[in-house]
């Protein structure tokens, strides 16, 4: 299985009111358990720590939080932000 990962950097310009939004970075990596390399600038790891023959556990944040994707499926990750940050789909093939 491998995992595609799209960090998406996103924005308000404060004067304006006006929303940015912009890919920044989109990866592919094979799938084994432990630390997926480094993704886009803000360098977000994620680490999978449960692989299946058809799905996959991923520790999103130092926090503990998890998400099991199955094979086929995606998820969107976003991040707590009030003005400006990150967000990630992931998606399992």
């Amino acid at each position: 299985m491998k995992i595609t990962i799209t960090d998406t950097s996103w924005g308000i310009d404060r004067r304006t009111g006006n929303r940015s939004e912009r890919v920044v970075a989109q990866e592919t990596f094979a799938l084994a358990v432990g630390l997926l390399p480094e993704i886009g600038p803000a360098k977000r790891v994620f680490e999978v720590t449960k692989l299946t023959e058809n799905s996959v556990t991923i520790l999103l944040n130092i926090k503990g939080d998890t998400t099991t994707i199955k094979r086929g499926g995606q998820y969107f990750y976003r991040p707590m932000s009030m003005d400006g940050g990150h967000y990630y789909l992931l998606e399992v093939e």
